[in-house]
């Protein structure tokens, strides 16, 4: 959520107030990133199960950040500016942060045998 509003901020405050939101989604970002990790761990009943989570949360994790940098460009050099590209961040930052409520929640998790 942090991220979602730091990039709102972004789009609506003056450019000479920039610095505060940029600040505070340099915090949200590498916050996640730490928590995303940890979960992986906490939720695991024992290494086997934490190394097959690992494995496939980054591997489809990096799989779908991989054409972000792409797609958000093109959105960018569609409409001429970066309004729409930062909303659509900020929606996907909204996303993220749902899912990782979910994956946050109660339980430990099991690998198959």
């Amino acid at each position: 959520i942090t991220s979602a509003v730091s990039l709102v901020a972004i789009l609506i405050l003056p450019s000479g107030w920039i610095g505060l939101p940029v600040l505070t989604l340099g915090l949200g970002l590498n916050a996640s990133f730490g928590l995303c990790l940890l979960i992986i761990v906490l939720r695991s009943e024992d290494s086997d199960t934490t190394a097959h989570l690992s494995s496939m949360a980054q591997g489809i994790g990096y799989l779908l950040a991989a054409p972000g940098p792409w797609l958000i460009g093109v959105i960018s050099g569609a409409t001429g500016g970066w309004n729409l590209a930062i909303a659509t961040v900020a929606v996907m930052a909204v996303v993220t942060a749902v899912l990782g409520y979910g994956a946050g929640r109660e339980g430990r998790l099991q690998a198959s045998p």
